[in-house]
């Protein structure tokens, strides 16, 4: 067997990247395709942990293959390899590691629908596209936690589809820098962003292409070399309804967008957003970064 496909990971939804599967399924399946220069038909098995979960025995060349977990995985990350026989001898896959359950804290590949929680930092890192969103219905809360790049790498979070369409996800609390682009949308619509800080990027915070009703609000995009990128979308870049806020000490009510470093413009009423719009896109900019209008909730406690 010359050749164990790993380019087709988690069942139907994956077939593009195995390695740092995050999945909310205990018992994952694991698809492939191998290839015998000498048997049409030979085994090939699955260990997880290097635990035997599954095998077939009467694997057809050249042919897709699904292998799946005997057993419920405990939360957390595990290692899984193909292992295939045919008559030469024994192939083996590169091991891979496969995250389990909603908590995780190292680049990831998000597989299914539902919510999922960064529990700490990732800093430094060399993987090209290190969040990536691959099911649609989808939440991520990075909990205040950043995702940090090497400065030469792509993408902090990436939703792709090769057609245009609704992938309804959210994405909330993070902080994303040192990535060639923060944030990059390509085909993804009706999503929303919000309390993400963008920083420091080298080429985009934000690159939207043909992404469109999106909502971005109370978003930070800070130093990065261009703010945003948009081609063939539409967006919207303020909060659906006017919301209560504090600045410099006076109470106010108002649409509020984002805020963005490179923005001129000018606050004559001094309600803390900008009198101009942004980039002709974001109508309600924020003169501060936006943590500065909410003040933290007070702490009582029982005497």
């Amino acid at each position: 067997i010359r050749d164990v496909e790993r380019s087709r990971g988690l069942g139907d939804v994956y077939k593009r990247q195995a390695n740092l599967t995050q999945t909310l399924n205990t018992t994952p399946s694991f698809t492939f395709v191998s290839y015998s220069t000498t048997n049409s038909t030979y085994s090939c098995a699955l260990y997880i942990d290097d635990t035997l979960h599954d095998e077939n025995t009467s694997v057809q060349n050249n042919t897709e293959t699904t292998l799946t977990a005997n057993t419920s995985l405990s939360p957390g990350d595990h290692t899984w390899y193909i292992n295939c026989t045919d008559s030469e001898g024994s192939w083996p896959s590169e091991t891979r590691t496969i995250g389990i359950g909603a908590n995780f804290s190292r680049c990831a590949v998000l597989v299914d629908s539902g919510t999922y929680y960064l529990n700490g930092s990732i800093i430094n890192s060399s993987i090209p596209s290190c969040i990536n969103i691959v099911a649609n219905n989808v939440t991520l809360d990075c909990q205040g936690n950043t995702i940090d790049g090497n400065d030469s790498v792509n993408y902090g979070i990436i939703i792709n589809r090769s057609a245009e369409g609704t992938t309804n996800i959210t994405i909330r609390n993070c902080k994303i820098q040192d990535w060639y682009r923060g944030i990059y949308l390509y085909n993804a619509n009706e999503n929303k962003l919000e309390n993400i800080t963008a920083t420091s990027n080298n080429d985009y915070g934000i690159y939207l292409w043909r992404s469109s009703k999106n909502k971005f609000y109370l978003n930070n995009f800070i130093n990065n070399t261009n703010s945003i990128y948009s081609y063939g979308s539409n967006n919207i870049w303020n909060s659906p309804s006017p919301l209560a806020y504090t600045y410099n000490g006076q109470n106010f009510t108002n649409y509020m967008g984002n805020y963005w470093s490179d923005y001129g413009g000018s606050d004559k009423n001094g309600d803390g957003i900008g009198d101009t719009p942004y980039s002709n896109r974001d109508n309600y900019p924020l003169m501060e970064p936006w943590e500065n209008y909410f003040a933290p909730t007070p702490m009582h406690f029982d005497t």
